[in-house]
């Protein structure tokens, strides 16, 4: 290439050999020096002026080319130039990844800091995460280097930690482990759970709300909240999303309070199908209580009080107004009181089992609030009768209630008692059934509604001569076993009355006929002998009848009954002009049901659904399989499977509560008294869906953490 000439002389591209660095500019005739132009980052040399730097900004002349090449080596010795060749070169390394450059090194050195923070972090989290699972405390007495036992939390990571983080765990800063960070630590576990369980819910996003309230052993009322909803596979899920503490118990505090959790973890109060709380006035009240309260914000938000709850309520007022089985409960739980109260009679009454090589059980107590202990504790009684009456009988003859002992004998070594101990086991054994399906947290209306009719009918069988024959056979094989005398029951006494001038009158005195409401041998209610058992046990059986027709009259009867459309058994089965299916979509008009548009779903599903009977032996569906041969195709079905997960998502019970309560003992002990709320909230919600947490990413985790407040090393970029 030829270059312009200057008074005869021009550039040549030998100086390119030369002097790597140079840049020739044709239209002003001048060089340039690259580094210094691209990499000087305002480096001024001393007695320079910024703006006025030959080779950076004016080029060198090219008039005498002699003098060029001078000022050529005087321009490569200088020191800024040097600074600005090895910039040159660092930046020629980067590009072709043989080296990196000093920014690149320290942006390399963080991310590596970062990433052992993060590792240690999520070392810490796993500790947190299994305490917390298991319901176990965090912290020890004396957390001192000294002590010989610094707590769970401190143990644990001084047990599986390798070297690199027990040497961290020794620095004065970074080691997270003090209360405040084990409160983070919980909480971003927590969230993580909560999060997990929110994004689990199908994209219909219907739900449930149940709630309860009890007492901590720290005398706070703690309200249990809990949601009920179905996944994007069509199974029913119960989960709690925490535990709050209530300074008030009023229907205002308590209703603001479910709004709250409903807006603080996102969840659309309209979007809110059900309620299920207890039958407590200030829950149930259909003026100004909790579920009136939701109501008039969410008019759809049907109110279901908890099945399980109502039955044992028809259980307890069916046996507290009979005085015959008042007294017949109250030998029981004074048998147990005896024998396994005191530990020479629990002794004795567990060596008498072991020596006849048989089990050893436990006898139960009667508790009002748990339902299975009724049929439990006659079940044992009369499973150990032979073994409990000949311990009654030794300590009647030596220890030191030996009185006692002889009043309890002669209570239940009689015909009497063993015939109502038979008779309510079989009664109570049907009620158990009743009441343990009922507390399924996959249980849906329908199928409740269908288990207290089956119920209903096993027990009015239970009132017939057939039936109560049996029971005297099997009490007979009892007292001839254990040598009680089996006769009749005594004749009947002639049943006491007032006087007929005294009914008009408040008579006060006992006129010399015995308190009519005391009477151990008359019934109130009928004016008959209590020695008759078989009345009693009709009556027990009338009440008990009487009772679940009276709790279980639910309003909402109308939405219950579309269940029958999607069950093959029924007349109503894809039924378009259902009655019910018009209530229903009309309760439910949020959802925007398209009537129109089931009139061509419902043909199709019930032929799908005809098909599919060919698997099944029985060709019956119900709710659960339909929803998943029609989930297959939800596109096909969106209306179809609106009213499907409406219907199973509609509450049936608070067990899953009460369950949360049992947590509640465990993870606040006597040892625990001042764990913060938020604290016990998230550690109960840990615990509770272990099987959630479980899957927690924590990286996540750790993400969270991060971001509640600014930490010391950083964790992320």
């Amino acid at each position: 290439m030829l270059f312009p000439a200057t008074n005869g002389r021009r550039f040549t591209s030998r100086h390119y050999k030369v002097y790597n660095w140079i840049e020739y500019s044709v239209s002003k005739d001048e060089i340039f020096c690259f580094p210094c132009r691209h990499f000087s980052a305002n480096i001024i040399a001393s007695g320079k002026t910024a703006g006025n730097l030959c080779f950076v900004n004016y080029g060198s002349k090219c008039k005498n080319w002699k003098e060029q090449t001078l000022s050529l080596n005087n321009h490569q010795r200088c020191k800024t130039h040097v600074i600005c060749v090895q910039r040159w070169n660092d930046y020629l390394l980067v590009q072709k990844k043989h080296s990196l450059s000093i920014a690149n090194q320290v942006n390399n050195i963080r991310q590596q800091n970062i990433i052992e923070n993060r590792e240690h972090l999520k070392f810490l989290l796993k500790a947190a995460l299994f305490l917390s699972k298991q319901g176990l405390a965090f912290r020890g007495h004396n957390e001192s280097d000294t002590s010989k036992n610094k707590g769970n939390f401190l143990e644990i990571l001084d047990m599986f930690a390798d070297d690199k983080i027990k040497l961290r765990l020794q620095a004065r800063y970074g080691h997270y482990t003090s209360p405040e960070y084990q409160n983070d630590f919980i909480s971003s576990i927590a969230q993580c759970t909560r999060q997990i369980i929110l994004n689990s819910m199908n994209k219909f996003g219907v739900y449930t709300i149940m709630v309860d309230e009890t007492k901590d052993l720290s005398k706070k009322e703690q309200m249990s909240f809990l949601i009920r909803f179905v996944d994007k596979e069509l199974n029913i899920c119960e989960r709690s999303i925490g535990c709050y503490h209530m300074e008030n118990s009023n229907a205002e505090s308590l209703a603001s309070e479910i709004i709250k959790v409903l807006s603080i973890n996102k969840l659309d109060i309209m979007n809110c199908i059900g309620q299920c709380y207890d039958g407590a006035s200030v829950m149930s009240g259909q003026y100004s209580g909790v579920q009136e309260r939701i109501r008039s914000k969410v008019p759809h938000a049907i109110y279901v009080h908890c099945y399980a709850h109502r039955l044992n309520l028809c259980l307890l007022q069916t046996l507290q107004n009979i005085p015959h089985l008042c007294n017949f409960f109250n030998t029981i739980q004074n048998l147990y009181k005896f024998l396994m109260n005191g530990q020479t009679r629990y002794e004795l009454f567990v060596r008498a089992q072991k020596d006849k090589q048989i089990p050893v059980i436990h006898l139960e107590r009667l508790v009002e609030t748990r339902w299975a202990y009724w049929y439990k504790s006659i079940q044992k009684v009369n499973m150990r009768f032979t073994e409990i009456l000949e311990i009654l009988s030794i300590l009647s003859h030596q220890g030191d209630q030996t009185a006692r002992a002889i009043g309890i004998l002669n209570e239940i070594s009689n015909i009497s008692f063993i015939k109502t101990s038979h008779a309510m086991e079989i009664l109570l054994q049907t009620i158990h059934c009743a009441s343990v399906e009922l507390q399924d947290a996959s249980i849906i209306q329908s199928s409740a509604v269908n288990l207290l009719q089956n119920t209903k009918q096993n027990i009015q069988k239970m009132r017939s001569d057939t039936f109560w024959d049996k029971i005297n056979n099997s009490a007979k094989l009892v007292a001839e076993k254990n040598e009680i005398v089996y006769e009749n029951s005594s004749r009947n006494r002639r049943p006491v009355r007032l006087n007929k001038n005294l009914q008009d009158y408040f008579v006060q005195s006992t006129i010399g006929q015995g308190t009519f409401e005391n009477n151990s041998n008359t019934s109130i209610e009928n004016n008959l002998p209590l020695t008759d058992l078989k009345i009693i046990f009709y009556t027990a059986i009338d009440r008990f009848l009487n009772e679940l027709n009276h709790r279980f009259s639910n309003p909402s009867n109308e939405i219950i009954l579309t269940f029958n459309i999607f069950s093959s058994s029924s007349i109503d089965y894809f039924n378009l002009k259902s009655p019910h299916l018009v209530t229903f979509i009309d309760h439910y008009k949020h959802f925007k049901i398209n009537y129109e548009n089931l009139q061509s779903e419902f043909p199709s599903a019930k032929n799908l659904i005809n098909h599919a009977n060919k698997d099944r032996d029985d060709g019956i569906h119900d709710l659960y399989s339909i929803s998943k041969i029609l989930n297959q195709l939800p596109n096909a079905f969106q209306e179809t499977l609106k009213i499907i997960n409406i219907l199973m998502t509609l509450p049936v019970t608070t067990a899953s509560n009460e369950r949360f309560f049992s947590s509640l003992k465990l993870v606040k002990t006597h040892l625990r008294l001042t764990m913060g709320n938020e604290r016990l909230s998230d550690l109960l919600v840990i615990a509770v869906e272990s099987d959630v947490s479980s899957k927690i990413n924590l990286d996540d985790a750790v993400d969270l953490f991060s971001k509640m407040k600014k930490r010391r090393y950083p964790l992320i970029n």
